[in-house]
């Protein structure tokens, strides 16, 4: 069970914390919108900015790396992002949780190159032929 969309992280956390405290041992996953919201339109779509400004309403990085730390030790298993959400949030989200992204990561490719179809089906550069 989970939290998906709508409410932003400030929302969702104390939300899904009762949730883990009614059934402690159930399947947790949360996914908060990245924007902020007042307490006057808790609903991201009930903005005026909505559609066309949210912009200057979107989350740091930071507090999105933030939020999935915060759900991690809460015990969410599935800790993801909605609405507003951008790659360099889940990015950031990943990396406060430990796991690396492709620049971070050991090559596999004994070459020390990144690794590619040519490389992968074993061809050399000796077997580069010019086209005709």
């Amino acid at each position: 069970m989970g939290i998906n969309c709508l409410r932003n992280l400030q929302r969702t956390l104390p939300l899904i914390e009762q949730m883990r405290n009614a059934v402690p041992n159930a399947y947790l996953a949360t996914q908060p919108v990245a924007y902020r919201v007042s307490d006057e339109r808790p609903d991201f779509t009930a903005a005026p900015e909505f559609p066309f400004a949210l912009e200057h309403l979107t989350l740091s990085r930071a507090e999105m790396a933030d939020y999935a730390v915060r759900a991690r030790d809460l015990g969410v298993g599935l800790i993801g992002s909605c609405c507003g959400s951008v790659a360099n949030h889940v990015r950031a989200m990943a990396k406060a949780l430990g796991k690396l992204t492709s620049e971070e990561r050991a090559w596999k490719s004994s070459s020390g190159k990144a690794m590619s179809a040519y490389e992968y089906h074993g061809h050399t550069e000796a077997e580069v032929r010019e086209p005709a």
